[in-house]
């Protein structure tokens, strides 16, 4: 209960940043922040894919898979709902207007590729000068990079949660044109994840 617990208030604060700021400094910033907070308990997923990825690495069984990613859209749900509430306003990820949806789709996978790599890494205590102390910066740090170098083609959302609760929301409140964007932020991500957890292995083999 507990781990579910904090990914879902971990995720939460995550989307409110998206939200409320949405830069990719103060986002990364807030995923490096929760990570401390709770990485100890839950270990600080706070995203579907980089659980799927865990799951992949044997590092999480199949029941917490499901469970995590449903307490991650319950928590982005929620933040949804207060943004609205503060704002009277609806938040959902979208690609830049010019962007095909297959374009921002590959966006997503290749850089919540390269996300979910960096979290493997760690996860096997191989990060460069072992310090694992500093694993939720170096994370939130990496997640700051892809916001710049994606977010302006596919929105930067690397996180199935974000894309699902946040639409959910917008549908639940009358919004038509999110549906369509749904395959962008759930398929991009998931596949990103697979194709991280699958390298990983090819370079350093399975870690059971």
């Amino acid at each position: 209960m507990k781990r579910h617990l904090v990914e879902c208030i971990g995720t939460f604060f995550l989307t409110l940043t998206i939200c409320l700021v949405n830069q990719p400094i103060g986002i990364g910033l807030m995923l490096a922040a929760m990570i401390y907070m709770g990485g100890h308990i839950s270990g600080g997923h706070f995203n579907p894919a980089v659980s799927l990825s865990m799951f992949l690495e044997g590092a999480l069984s199949f029941n917490l898979l499901i469970s995590y990613m449903v307490a991650q859209v319950v928590g982005v749900f929620a933040a949804a709902g207060l943004f609205n509430v503060l704002t009277e306003a609806t938040f959902f990820p979208a690609p830049a207007q010019q962007v095909a949806m297959w374009e921002a789709a590959l966006i997503e996978a290749l850089l919540t590729f390269v996300f979910c790599a960096v979290i493997l890494v760690i996860s096997r205590k191989r990060i460069p000068g072992g310090d694992l102390s500093i694993a939720g910066l170096v994370i939130g740090l990496v997640l700051t990079g892809l916001i710049f170098t994606g977010g302006d083609i596919s929105g930067g959302c690397f996180n199935p949660a974000v894309g699902v609760g946040s639409i959910v929301f917008d549908i639940m409140r009358g919004g038509e044109e999110s549906l369509k964007l749904l395959p962008i932020y759930l398929v991009g991500p998931l596949a990103g994840a697979v194709g991280a957890s699958f390298f990983q292995q090819f370079l350093n083999g399975s870690k059971n």
